[in-house]
């Protein structure tokens, strides 16, 4: 997330290959072989400078929850955002690590799915940091309404129910200054946080989340990219993304995963210059990564990611 963490993918999605979604109908038999592969800590292909800058930043997402301190409930728009970037910092630390093992394991579109995963972590602490009060209400009212429609519709005792209803009840007299808020898309989040809140652009929410979900979800489309069609009409079932493909992708779950933890620090350590140190050198040498495995990423995105850097050392990138 952030101006200069996503890549536009207004012309398509990176997968597609001139025309390797034509509709022509296969001729040829498809042979499909699954094999279980397991290379430990490295996999030809991968940046080793990526992998070790994940690694470096898993340490960092560990440490920053190490000895502090939270409320156990949220009761007013500061502790409501500490309860819930904690809860989400524990969510980043398990996708993330998962990703670098999908992605060391050749189970390549886990990552593309779980890169998905660490948007919307990512894009949901952003906005609550910047609208405490929405995460009042959404760990709150919408908390418990959720809950409640779980149990209604799951067929839960009546007593159960009827104390989840008493207990929304409860939350939304002590929580009446926030029981008109409604809750926000995720579109909505990411134009706020993205190319400086520019809300006619919905690149990022499309490319970055909304593409991989089709995957995740068994949506139709999720064809063309697991099981493309060549020029000559022939069928190729595959799991393998490109290596360029794949180290950006790496780059971006990492990258999400620093914007998440800007945020995290700025809120439980704003005082401590290590870690603020720690965040800075990780966010030049992720800058430094996007430029070097740029594949989605176009010309304004490489631009600002360059100025930026300029910007930070005395104007020579």
């Amino acid at each position: 997330m952030g101006r200069s963490r996503w890549r536009n993918r207004s012309a398509g999605p990176p997968h597609a290959k001139g025309k390797a979604n034509a509709t022509k109908p296969t001729t040829a038999p498809v042979e499909v072989e699954i094999t279980a592969h397991c290379p430990g800590m490295s996999r030809p292909g991968i940046d080793g400078a990526v992998t070790v800058a994940l690694f470096d930043l898993d340490a960092l997402l560990r440490e920053m929850r190490e000895g502090i301190d939270y409320p156990n409930q949220s009761l007013d728009g500061e502790s409501a955002v500490k309860r819930y970037l904690v809860y989400l910092s524990m969510l980043v630390d398990v996708t993330l690590t998962d990703i670098v093992m999908s992605a060391v394991h050749d189970n390549d579109y886990a990552v593309l799915m779980k890169a998905r995963m660490l948007v919307e972590y990512a894009s949901k602490a952003g906005y609550s940091d910047a609208h405490p009060e929405y995460a009042l209400w959404f760990t709150t009212i919408y908390e418990a309404e959720s809950v409640l429609k779980k149990l209604r519709n799951g067929g839960a005792p009546p007593e159960v129910v009827a104390e989840a209803e008493a207990e929304l009840a409860r939350r939304k007299e002590k929580f009446s200054g926030v029981l008109s808020t409604t809750r926000v898309p995720l579109s909505e989040m990411m134009r706020e946080q993205t190319r400086g809140g520019d809300r006619s652009r919905n690149d990022e929410y499309v490319w970055l989340f909304g593409g991989p979900s089709a995957l995740m979800h068994g949506d139709p489309e999720g064809m063309r990219q697991l099981m493309p069609v060549d020029e000559e009409g022939h069928q190729h079932p595959t799991l393998k993304l490109d290596d360029d493909y794949l180290n950006a992708l790496l780059v971006d779950a990492g990258s999400n995963a620093l914007f998440f933890c800007d945020i995290f620090i700025s809120r439980f350590h704003p005082s401590d210059e290590r870690l603020q140190v720690r965040l800075r050198a990780l966010d030049r040498r992720f800058k430094e990564l996007s430029l070097k495995h740029s594949r989605g990423r176009d010309e304004e995105v490489l631009n600002t990611i360059r100025r930026e850097l300029g910007e930070a050392h005395g104007g020579s990138p």
